[in-house]
């Protein structure tokens, strides 16, 4: 079975989910900052930003989506490896238990390197882009504060802040400051807009595209020697 068959179209819906689902958010959040029907500004002396409830709760409204997209794009992820564990037959997590207690991709990844023999390092994908997609989705799916929406990364793996895919460009030069009163207060806040799940998508797409051939080989070692004498012809 080609199983990266079935992960692309998992792909593609979400990247036509998230372009119809965050389009209406969207265009409240354009309509406010250029202020358009119905959001003209009426005059006011108090200084506040007009409609800035409506602003916030679109901008909530594309975070939710992308935090909605970025979890279903972790299930595709472990849906492809759990079938093909499935496929070769093998129980990964039962013989590398160790590695799957530190998360379902780095224990597949031990499970997989040993039977394929090939490293993940050589898939030209990055790999930390797809780490960060899994730990957002459990940033997502557990949140750990009924009083704010928005989310925080867990930088806890040692990982430098700076280095996190899903945060604001124009955020990561006060993150270099160690005693930012903003950093302490408000966390590193997870940020996905279309450009980094398009990209994630992309970072996905590519290593699975690596791990397909290798995975025909394991499965099939005959496969893997009708190349290998064709290239010695």
């Amino acid at each position: 079975m080609e199983v990266r068959f079935f992960l692309k179209s998992r792909t593609a819906f979400i990247r036509m989910f998230y372009e119809q689902a965050s389009a209406p958010f969207l265009e409240t959040i354009r309509l406010i900052e250029d202020k358009e029907p119905p959001f003209v500004p009426p005059y006011s002396e108090d200084g506040e930003p007009p409609f800035l409830e409506e602003w916030m709760e679109a901008t909530t409204g594309v975070q939710v989506v992308g935090q909605t997209c970025v979890s279903i794009l972790s299930e595709c992820v472990r849906l492809y490896f759990l079938t093909w564990e499935r496929e070769l037959g093998v129980k990964c997590a039962r013989h590398f238990a160790k590695d799957f207690k530190r998360g379902y991709l780095r224990g597949y990844r031990t499970c997989f390197e040993a039977i394929t023999e090939d490293n993940w390092s050589d898939s030209g994908a990055d790999l930390d882009v797809i780490e960060e997609v899994v730990l957002v989705r459990n940033a997502s799916q557990h949140p750990d504060s009924i009083t704010n929406m928005e989310l925080a990364h867990s930088i806890s793996s040692g990982r430098s802040a700076a280095d996190l895919f899903f945060i604001r460009d124009s955020e990561r030069a006060a993150l270099s400051d160690p005693d930012s009163e903003w950093m302490h207060f408000l966390g590193v806040r997870i940020y996905i807009d279309r450009d980094k799940l398009f990209s994630a998508i992309d970072e996905v797409e590519k290593l699975t595209a690596w791990l397909e051939e290798r995975f025909f080989d394991a499965k099939y070692p005959n496969r893997r020697n009708t190349s290998n004498n064709g290239d010695n012809a």
